[in-house]
């Protein structure tokens, strides 16, 4: 499933992704945009050397942390809004 497969309306409480650092980083506007305010996130499947670029592209979104590490991927979690 892609962000184009939802209904415009959608609204979600909680995102949990675990794929390649780069669809998280093209893909958050679009992700958050069917986020409901306040909403958790957790982002996994990210590198250590590309979690910057994940960090960045969800900046105007919502500030998310490295909530853990292990064996090179980081576990990043957040909410929107914040």
């Amino acid at each position: 499933m892609s962000p184009a497969d939802l209904e415009p309306e959608a609204r979600f409480d909680v995102l949990v992704a675990n794929i390649v650092s780069g669809t998280l980083a093209s893909h958050a506007d679009e992700l958050s945009a069917h986020l409901a305010a306040g909403a958790r996130i957790a982002l996994s499947g990210i590198l250590v050397n590309q979690a910057q670029e994940v960090l960045d592209a969800w900046r105007s979104n919502c500030r998310l942390s490295i909530a853990s590490e292990d064996d090179n991927w980081v576990l990043m979690t957040g909410r929107l809004g914040d």
